[in-house]
């Protein structure tokens, strides 16, 4: 009983927070934090196959800087974003026909270089590392499962969109 009341809790997603400065998930674990400065672009995701292109429960979210993001993320909320995001590098790989990649990528814990010159390993080189391959297979660096949020990913998508260009407009909300 105890096991499943502890899975419960710690199983939940608590949600999102949108302000005039920042875009935060919450979980029992911790959560991440990305200021809208830092922040390119938010949009739903499409996967394409042989000619076919179709619109998959995922919302994409393109970083500015990794190193802003990544350096404030408790080990414990890297491990599940990298667990929760492993079917997206599957199948971005499987897109361009790359799917024999899929080892190199899951578990890359190869120093990642920040544009600074600095270096991180472990747990925050491999959020880095994974936040690159799926830049280049989906244009995104995380992700946001749509059964994580409380609206359609299309209604979540326009009001981050109306909170990051406020933010770079300087409007207030």
């Amino acid at each position: 009983m105890g096991l499943a009341i502890k899975h419960y809790v710690y199983g939940q997603k608590l949600g999102f927070t949108l302000t005039e400065t920042h875009f935060q998930q919450h979980l029992y674990k911790g959560g991440w934090v990305l200021r809208w400065h830092n922040i390119k672009r938010v949009d739903a995701l499409n996967y394409s196959i042989q000619g076919w292109t179709t619109s998959i429960p995922w919302v994409g979210v393109e970083i500015k800087d990794y190193q802003a993001f990544i350096s404030t993320i408790s080990p414990k909320v890297i491990t599940q974003i990298l667990l929760h995001q492993r079917s997206l590098l599957f199948l971005g790989l499987k897109q361009y026909g790359r799917q024999h990649e899929l080892e190199d990528h899951v578990i890359n814990d190869k120093p990642f270089i920040y544009s600074d010159g600095s270096n991180v390993k472990g747990l925050k080189a491999m959020l880095a590392n994974r936040m690159m391959i799926q830049r280049q297979l989906w244009g995104y660096d995380l992700f946001i499962a749509e059964s994580d949020i409380i609206t359609s990913k299309e209604e979540f998508v326009g009001l981050a969109r109306h909170y990051l260009a406020a933010s770079h407009s300087g409007a207030n909300i």
